[in-house]
Formats: structure tokens, sequence, C-alpha cells
């Protein structure tokens, strides 16, 4: 597929040999290609159920900003300001329960473990969220729930951005109350233009099948040797093997 060539051209191109910042760009990037796939092209956009949204809306609004907790950046994926008003255990419940169902249709009706809730999570202006994929143990199909924002005087929306299974980069404008459903072990994704409103509140919710036996070491035994070559070696030795690119692109 031409975007995993226009991938590894960037990850070679942007990043030094020897750095933590290309091991982990390699890590995700043969992540997404050994991983299999569930859907037909990694995303789909739905109504989060009335009643669950509506409950998460009041829940955020009663606490942020004066009960939040602040979260500090992650190297190389998430830098600026961002707010935590952590869900308690019957709000978690209640949001496990009503979206398990709905990933487990829509990733072809196989039965799910659940495995992680994060949220809520505030975005303040600031926030960056650099493409990337997620754990690759645990975090398998999942979903961003957006529950409320606040753009402030700005016209620019800030949509989620993916790398589809058909290898195209896609926006996806949330509205309130609806969540995105993604294989995101599978497909890049992140918010790589700075969030320049007052506030974004998401929830995100993970889940793997029962039998999945991918972890980290499948994709540390992936990465191959040429991975820290110089760009310029990269280029003569391993370039023209790949598919033809058309141009040099930051993906």
């Amino acid at each position: 597929m031409e975007f995993y060539a226009k991938r590894e051209e960037w990850i070679m191109r942007t990043t030094e040999p020897g750095s933590q910042k290309r091991w982990e760009y390699w890590l995700d990037f043969m992540q997404m290609q050994i991983h299999p796939t569930f859907t037909e092209n990694g995303f789909s956009l739905r109504d989060i159920p009335t009643a669950l949204h509506q409950k998460l809306s009041r829940y955020f609004h009663e606490r942020y900003p004066r009960n939040a907790q602040v979260e500090h950046d992650v190297p190389y994926f998430i830098e600026g300001a961002r707010n935590m008003a952590f869900l308690d255990s019957q709000m978690q419940t209640e949001v496990i329960s009503g979206v398990q169902p709905i990933h487990e249709e829509w990733a072809g009706n196989i039965p799910l473990e659940y495995t992680a809730l994060y949220g809520i999570r505030t975005y303040e202006a600031g926030s960056k969220l650099f493409m990337h994929v997620d754990r690759a143990s645990t975090h398998v199909i999942s979903a961003i729930l957006h529950i409320a924002r606040d753009y402030g005087n700005q016209t620019e929306t800030w949509p989620i951005e993916i790398i589809g299974l058909d290898g195209k980069h896609h926006k996806v404008e949330l509205k309130e109350g609806q969540m995105l459903l993604y294989e995101s072990s599978k497909c890049y994704h992140g918010r790589p233009s700075e969030f320049e409103g007052k506030y974004y509140a998401s929830a995100f919710v993970h889940f793997k099948p029962k039998d999945w036996a991918y972890v980290n070491e499948h994709r540390v035994a992936a990465v191959p040797r040429h991975f820290n070559f110089p760009y310029s070696r990269w280029v003569t030795d391993i370039q023209p093997k790949l598919p033809q690119l058309r141009s040099k692109v930051e993906l």
C-alpha cells in the first residue's frame, strides 16, 4: 500500500538514527501492519445512547473545572493543557454496559473483553494529539465518546484525523453525543492541529477480542534491521524496494 511507503519515508526522513522518537514511531508502524482487521474501513461514527450521553454530560458539567485533575504531557504523542474529571465506579459500569454491545456488533459480532476506560478527559487551548496507534495488548476495538465542547470564538473545528484501512486520510468531526468507533491498535489517529477553543471533553473506552494474542513483543520483533539506517543509506538501499512514492507528505 502506498500509505506504508510514504509513512516509512517520513519516519526515516524526520527522525534521527538511535533516537527514542524513531524507535517509538517504528513500533507503531509495525503494529499497524501486523495486527488483523475486523471491519470494512477501521472506523464508524455512531450515536451514544441518548440516556447515557445525558448522564455523562451532566456528570461532566458538575465537575469541570472545579474537580478536574491536571494531566501531564506524553512525550512524542500528546502535548498541551489537559484535565481529567474521573468517572466514578457506577458511571464507568454504565458506560461499559451501554456501549459494549455496539462495539461487538460493529466488530463482526465477536465477543469482546473490556480493558480500559479513560475520562472524562478535557483538552484545553494549545492541546495536540499526534498521530499514533494505541496499546498493542489491550486497545483494539475502541471508541471516543464526545461529551461536551466549547470552541469559544473560534470558527475552526477540531476533528479527529484517522487513516482508514483504505490507506486514506480522513477527518471526522464529532458532534456532542456522538462516538467514533475505531480499530485503535490498527489505524493511525490523532488531532495533530492545535486546539484553539476553550475545552473539548471526551471519554475513551477500549476492548479486545477474547482470544486476542498480540502483545508489545510482537511489534518489537517485527521491526526490520534497517530501522536505524541514516536517511541517506535508507534512500539508496531500501527505498528502491518500496512502492513508488508520489510525494513526501507527513501522515
